[in-house]
């Protein structure tokens, strides 16, 4: 044990010298993980049908957002008592702080929920991926985020968009590929491409292509970064983890049933993912063992931790669940 974290069934072969790096990790950007998980739920608290959702985030303390059937609603989380309504189509939702949030279908929207009010942004010429449970779009600083975007027609393909906070397009990273889904790492972003199993990785200040992973077979949906670690999850069924030596490698491969549509961290050793196998699980990135499995009817397109022992997740079946 390191302070709050638990280390369980760490892999042999990790080096001592990585540990090392964990660990002057989690002294050096404590405040970057405020909320992690520090046990892993084992039970069904609440559950609510709430219509069309395809996705969810963790608002504040008690609050909740779903997005879906053009509506964006708050629930607390508690009970799932609904509280309040925005109408607003949106497949992904973002967080920039309690009152600012991002939200994306085809175009993107600054919605302030103080005001019920929002700002559009218009992609021009390209488009965001209609495939829900991606993650499309990511907070780079304080003052921007980044959209990945794919070409409107066979002939132009997609980029990485970068805006400030008033909707303005700042700069461009362009591999001549379809972005499909976006991760932040401490040097780095990373692209996931459509179909063709890529990742790119970008240097995040000069934009420059760093390196070109083939890891899946078609989309690639989501990516995560831990400890150094790069996650990706895909429609081949696998959700892959990369180490960085002199180029990315693959070390380790997680299996689900179907498509994976979204990979998370939620402590120094464990990952959540969700797939079209209609379940969501949790990894032990050292060891490989799945630490929890949560199940729903149909498709789970969303996940967030709303708590230090509490996960919501989201599904095409029309429900919300809160795990403890």
């Amino acid at each position: 044990m390191f302070g709050d974290v638990v280390f369980v069934g760490i892999d042999i072969t990790m080096s001592l010298t990585h540990l090392y790096n964990i660990l002057k990790t989690k002294i050096i950007h404590e405040e970057k993980y405020i909320l992690q998980l520090q046990r892993v739920p084992t039970t069904l608290a609440h559950e609510k049908k709430v219509g069309k959702v395809v996705d969810v985030l963790y608002l504040k303390e008690g609050t909740v957002l779903t997005a879906g059937g053009e509506t964006i609603k708050k629930f607390n989380t508690k009970t799932l008592e609904y509280m309040s309504l925005y109408k607003l189509n949106c497949w992904e939702l973002l967080k920039i702080t309690d009152t600012l949030i991002v939200g994306v279908d085809y175009k993107g929207y600054f919605l302030d929920l103080q005001n019920q009010s929002y700002n559009v942004l218009d992609f021009g010429d390209s488009f965001i991926t209609s495939d829900y449970g991606h993650r499309v779009v990511i907070q780079l600083d304080k003052n921007h985020i980044a959209v990945a975007l794919v070409g409107k027609t066979p002939n132009t393909t997609g980029y990485i968009a970068v805006y400030n906070l008033d909707g303005n397009q700042v700069r461009q990273y362009n591999a001549n590929a379809d972005a499909n889904c976006l991760t932040l790492g401490k040097k780095f972003i990373a692209q996931g491409c459509r179909k063709t199993g890529e990742i790119i990785l970008f240097d995040k200040h000069s934009g420059n292509v760093q390196e070109r992973i083939q890891g899946h077979k078609g989309h690639v949906n989501s990516l995560c970064e831990l400890n150094g670690y790069l996650f990706s999850a895909g429609e081949d069924h696998n959700l892959i983890m990369w180490e960085y030596e002199t180029q990315w490698n693959k070390i380790r491969e997680f299996k689900h049933y179907d498509w994976v549509r979204v990979v998370k961290p939620l402590s120094y050793n464990l990952v959540v993912s969700t797939s079209d196998d209609n379940t969501v699980r949790i990894w032990n990135v050292f060891s490989g063992v799945q630490e929890g499995v949560y199940q729903h009817k149909d498709w789970v397109f969303g996940v967030d931790l709303i708590d230090h022992q509490t996960l919501v997740t989201a599904a095409d079946d029309s429900m919300i669940k809160v795990w403890q």
